[in-house]
Order: structure tokens, then sequence, then C-alpha cells
């Protein structure tokens, strides 16, 4: 199965996607730094560079997984949380 995480370089994304590729799986990791998404790309992943909150760059990167797995990063200048979290 092709799975695509974001946040890849997270405490629980990065763990999720090394299982993954563990079991084979193909993943594409979602992250904002390359160098943070060096040690899965090196185990076999696909780094996908971008912003969770660029809908063009999601919906490219969403195209052809079988499951996706999402988490919203912190945005501390956020003065409408829920509302950010609506939008993304």
């Amino acid at each position: 199965m092709h799975y695509v995480i974001t946040g890849g370089a997270g405490n629980i994304s990065k763990p999720l996607a090394l299982q993954l590729l563990a079991s084979n799986h193909q993943v594409t990791v979602i992250g904002r730094s390359e160098v943070n998404l060096k040690e899965m790309v090196d185990t076999g992943a696909t780094a996908a560079l971008g912003s969770v909150e660029d809908i063009s760059f999601l919906t490219k990167t969403f195209s052809g997984a079988d499951a996706v797995y999402t988490m919203v990063p912190p945005k501390w200048d956020a003065t409408d949380w829920k509302g950010f979290i609506a939008g993304v």
C-alpha cells in the first residue's frame, strides 16, 4: 500500500513511517525540511517538501495514496486555533 504521512519528522509520524517502511509499504513523508526527513528517505521513503497550508501541494501529494495520516502542526501565531485547524 501507498501511505502519505504528514509531519514526517515528528514524534508520532516518524516512527509510523519507519514501521510502514519496515513492512515494505510505499511511504511518502511530508515535511518542511529535507534534512529532517533524511533518515526516512535513506530507508526508502519519498520526501514531499511543502506545507499543510498549501492545498494544491496536498492535493498533488495525496493523489494515488491508499491511506493518509494527517496531523496539524503547531502554528504559534494563530489567534483563532480552531479556525486555523478548520481551514487546513
